[in-house]
């Protein structure tokens, strides 16, 4: 079996999961999987990654059987003041012919919320080679409105070509039903993808509050980027609030994580000198393989607000293997988590602080009940998440898209 997987990958964080499914699969001898990548990095990774060139040099040793194709592009700008927001497009004009050159067995994509230039290129290289296409989809809400109503009926018929869609969440599956009336049976709901072995529950947690000087502090966590997509700002309302009753000195807010452009970060800093919160504590940028070890100092990990674009993020899915105590802001939108309340983790309505300080106090309080969540959320994780059995079922969708 060939597979080309066409998704824009870099190793570590940003796209890791497209790399590590290659990795896996080319365990199988029979299988080759090939890549298709721009030679360019986008203007956001050209930040994180400070060069304008794919960054070859991060890429770690790859089975004999995992090609690497780096394809000439360009980008075009149609808004670069906008830039957080899309702004552009990437290009590669010798993509159709290293489709038909490689004869795959099955193309593997991400078309994201709305549909890229690749994706075209994809569905009419797929067409004309008799190519069948899987995609995957992380399950966001894409933006609404008159032109999103005008891009479905154009993105429809390629959609529909797809063999089988793969999302990771219900209401990503709601989406590809309602907007394109793709048929349910061809879509399958598999939880976003983290190593169990890697994120497992008291790894380095000692030597990780130890770095931190956590004493006997209760430690809230909040992980990745300080964006509104996870609701940082609001955290530190509950900090401020915890303070107002007299609790700084029994907690510590760890927010472990910072943004590609510093100055993003700029405003949440702020509201700590604001508030004067001593008790907070902000690692800035970090390489992806010290996540762990914060993710183990934590007591308590808090979302406070993950309804702008509704997906299921890494660092959650991180969280979940690591067992911890969550409690996520997301009422409403609950299909875009595989959490259930008081089951696996504490939903709670987004950016409620008094809901959060609330919960947080009550989760510090009882042991036991954060124990209980842990532990079913790490067995969530195991028994739904884990890459070996995840790779299992990947590979039968792409098996039945190619005997279709």
């Amino acid at each position: 079996m060939h597979i080309v997987d066409t998704h824009e990958f870099y190793e570590m964080y940003r796209g890791d999961k497209d790399f590590r499914l290659g990795m896996e699969l080319c365990k199988s001898n029979n299988i080759k999987f090939s890549v298709l990548v721009p030679d360019i990095t986008s203007p956001g990774d050209r930040k994180f990654f400070e060069t304008k060139k794919f960054p070859r040099g991060q890429i770690p040793k790859i089975p004999d059987n995992f090609i690497i194709h780096y394809l000439k592009s360009r980008l075009i700008f149609f808004s670069k003041s906008n830039l957080s927001l899309g702004g552009f497009f990437q290009f590669s004009c010798n993509y159709p012919s290293m489709i038909k050159k490689l004869k795959p067995d099955l193309i593997f994509e991400n078309p994201y919320t709305n549909l890229t230039p690749r994706s075209y290129q994809t569905y009419f290289s797929a067409k004309i080679n008799g190519i069948p296409v899987v995609f995957i989809d992380p399950g966001d809400i894409p933006p609404k409105g008159t032109l999103k109503k005008i891009l479905n009926r154009i993105e429809k018929p390629i959609i529909n070509n797809a063999k089988h869609i793969i999302v990771y969440n219900e209401m990503g599956k709601e989406r590809f039903i309602k907007e394109y009336g793709y048929p349910e049976n061809q879509i399958s709901v598999i939880p976003k993808p983290v190593d169990v072995n890697k994120f497992t529950p008291g790894k380095g947690r000692e030597e990780a509050r130890n770095e931190l000087n956590v004493g006997e502090r209760f430690v809230v966590a909040y992980l990745g980027r300080l964006s509104n997509n996870k609701g940082a700002r609001y955290l530190l309302e509950v900090a401020k609030n915890i303070k107002e009753q007299g609790k700084s000195h029994e907690y510590l807010f760890l927010f472990a994580g910072g943004n590609i452009i510093d100055s993003d970060a700029k405003n949440i800093h702020s509201l700590k000198d604001k508030y004067g919160l001593d008790n907070v504590h902000f690692t800035g940028k970090i390489p992806h393989r010290d996540m762990i070890k914060y993710q183990a100092a934590a007591d308590l990990v808090v979302y406070p607000d993950v309804t702008n674009l509704p997906g299921f993020s890494t660092v959650l899915a991180e969280s979940m293997a690591m067992g911890k105590a969550i409690i996520i802001g997301i009422k409403g939108f609950e299909g875009a988590i595989p959490i259930i309340h008081k089951e696996t983790g504490i939903i709670v309505e987004a950016r409620n602080v008094n809901e959060v300080v609330e919960n947080i106090i009550y989760l510090k309080d009882n042991s036991e009940i954060r124990e209980h969540l842990g532990n079913n959320v790490r067995k969530y994780a195991e028994n739904n998440m884990c890459w070996e059995k995840q790779t299992h079922r990947y590979k039968k969708i792409f098996e039945r898209a190619i005997e279709k």
